[in-house]
């Protein structure tokens, strides 16, 4: 019963607070400022959830509301994820540029483990899009205090085995054209082409492999299991 009680009188548990969140997922633009109308008083953590709400949803007009309003760009969820975080998760680029001209920190990692960045994100969820842009700009529009450090994030973490690890050929081959080592080793100590051959991926394989990935780092079941699905696959290249 007082849990009961303590969760129904949480601010962010509030009808209030619910429908302040409901809005901004739908991009409701016109809810939120009905609500506003009506004297809408709730902490500053209910707009931050808002906006975490907007930006998930890829509500760019509700987002900007929100912010005007007040909702910090670099507030942190219950998971640690700023919004920023979120924008690159579910791909929304247009959101996550608009977040970083209002000061929103495109390199800070996440509170909860694996600690990821926005930029890591981007590999893991293999949004290339907002890789590329992160990390070079698009159309000539290229900021080094941005972009920069995002460029110099790929060979300092290693973004190629998160890459290869879900299975995201293409993210692999354009952090390898950048100039990601192909034998880079992960937290748990395995190499790119390892977690190829665990996915019995043969394109992610062949990108590394052409890229000068090591056969030799790999254990011998592991490298049986790519010879069997090549051949499989009557890839004479690879194999």
């Amino acid at each position: 019963k007082s849990k009961r009680s303590h969760a129904t009188n949480s601010p962010m548990d509030t009808a209030e607070a619910q429908a302040l969140r409901e809005a901004s997922a739908r991009g409701d633009t016109e809810a939120l400022r009905a609500l506003q109308s009506r004297g809408l008083s709730l902490p500053g953590a209910c707009w931050d959830a808002a906006l975490a709400w907007a930006v998930f949803a890829g509500q760019l007009r509700a987002a900007q509301w929100l912010v005007h309003q007040g909702a910090d760009v670099n507030s942190v969820d219950g998971r640690g994820r700023t919004p920023a975080h979120w924008a690159a998760h579910m791909g929304h680029l247009h959101v996550l540029q608009w977040l970083l001209g209002q000061g929103a920190d495109p390199q800070r990692a996440e509170e909860a483990a694996p600690h990821f960045s926005p930029l890591d994100l981007a590999v893991w969820k293999g949004r290339l899009d907002v890789l590329g842009w992160l990390c070079e700009g698009t159309h000539g529009h290229y900021h080094p205090e941005v972009h920069a450090p995002m460029l110099r994030h790929i060979h300092t973490r290693p973004q190629l085995c998160r890459a290869a690890a879900a299975g995201h050929a293409d993210v692999a081959r354009w952090l390898l054209s950048r100039g990601a080592p192909a034998d880079d080793v992960d937290e748990r100590g395995c190499t790119p082409l390892r977690h190829a051959a665990a996915r019995r991926s043969l394109p992610l394989a062949a990108a590394l492999v052409d890229s000068g990935a090591r056969l030799a780092r790999l254990p011998p079941a592991a490298l049986a299991e790519l010879v069997c699905e090549a051949a499989r696959a009557g890839d004479a290249g690879l194999l």
